[in-house]
């Protein structure tokens, strides 16, 4: 009796040995952690975005104490 479960990918593919993806195909079409989690830092630390913030914190705190 064959057996009725998924088959891997490799096994899928007719040329035995063969994988889903060659080495080092990821980094080719997406960068990695170290970019991106710089870009995402600094878009964070972004000089407008920081004052921004601050001056809607500031507003949200003295609309605080006045209400009090």
């Amino acid at each position: 009796m064959p057996a009725f479960g998924k088959r891997s990918a490799q096994a899928r593919i007719n040329e035995p040995g063969r994988r889903r993806q060659p080495s080092k195909a990821r980094e080719r079409w997406k960068p990695g952690w170290g970019k991106t989690r710089a870009a995402r830092l600094d878009a964070q630390h972004d000089s407008t975005t920081a004052a921004r913030r601050d001056a809607m914190s500031l507003c949200v705190l003295l609309a605080c104490t006045l209400i009090q």
